[in-house]
């Protein structure tokens, strides 16, 4: 079995201390995503386990509590990306970012740090040309630090459009995918890093860009759970939407930030 933790929240970055405690107890209690009324507990037992795959945008609290997973198997899949407060208003500052994503390589193995440049968006301010300089940048700053990239270009759905437009961002054109992945790949290449497309329609191989598999392991089957274009295997996600401090204006998962800060937690650290 694979754990993920979490598309749906940043468990690393804000809800550590309830995951240990729950790796403690052997299971993590998980609510029904279309009745929040009932829940079920996944063992999280290092025997049935067979991966445990972090998402985060800042595991900072999490170095100190990393031998509570020892025995596991796990990989972060960790978000770097360039864009500032009026974007990411809960994410600290990207220097301290990028220290935090070297302390992590440095302390479990840059093969168990992959980095993902998600999601690429525009905007008047926003280019095609910054994007492309932020990435050999970034890429730069993680030589030897990571082995991959995953990259993706930004979904617009009905929950993130208003606030999206609102903002003036919008998705690049086919074309514009095009010239960024030329780049991007010339960029990570010439930094040993290896570069694929998160549940992208656009064929990008020819220029050096694989389709990836975000979660990968043998013999597992596709995740039908997930979107057409997705190539992860199968998993058990862990978390639960709800309120998340990055507060990314980007996020489809994010309820109403203001509203949601009032209610009750689900992942407190007694709550297990």
């Amino acid at each position: 079995m694979i754990i993920s933790a979490s598309r749906r929240c940043d468990i690393p970055a804000f809800h550590s201390d309830w995951l240990v405690n729950c790796v403690k107890k052997g299971s993590v209690p998980v609510k029904n995503l279309f009745n929040r009324c009932r829940e079920r507990r996944v063992p999280v037992s290092p025997s049935p386990v067979d991966l445990i795959v972090f998402w985060t945008k800042n595991p900072a609290k999490m170095l100190d509590k990393l031998d509570a997973f020892s025995k596991y198997n796990y990989y972060f899949q960790f978000t770097v990306t360039p864009y500032g407060k009026d974007i990411e208003p809960g994410v600290p500052d990207k220097r301290e970012i990028v220290e935090t994503f070297r302390k992590l390589s440095k302390k479990i193995g840059k093969d168990r740090v992959v980095w993902r440049y998600d999601p690429i968006l525009l905007s008047e301010t926003i280019t095609v040309e910054q994007h492309k300089k932020w990435f050999t940048e970034y890429s730069a700053q993680f030589r030897g630090y990571t082995q991959k990239c995953v990259i993706s270009f930004i979904d617009i759905y009905r929950k993130n459009a208003v606030i999206l437009k609102k903002a003036g961002i919008f998705a690049p054109t086919e074309a514009q995918q095009i010239e960024l992945a030329k780049s991007i790949a010339k960029s990570a290449e010439a930094c040993g890093i290896e570069a694929s497309a998160c549940a992208e329609k656009i064929n990008l191989e020819h220029l050096g860009i694989k389709h990836g598999k975000c979660i990968d392991y043998p013999g597992l089957p596709k995740d039908k759970s997930q979107r057409e274009t997705c190539g992860c295997v199968k998993s058990a996600d862990i978390g639960a939407y709800g309120p998340c401090l990055h507060a990314c204006i980007y996020c489809y998962a994010n309820p109403c930030l203001a509203a949601s800060k009032n209610g009750i937690n689900f992942h407190e650290p007694h709550r297990n």
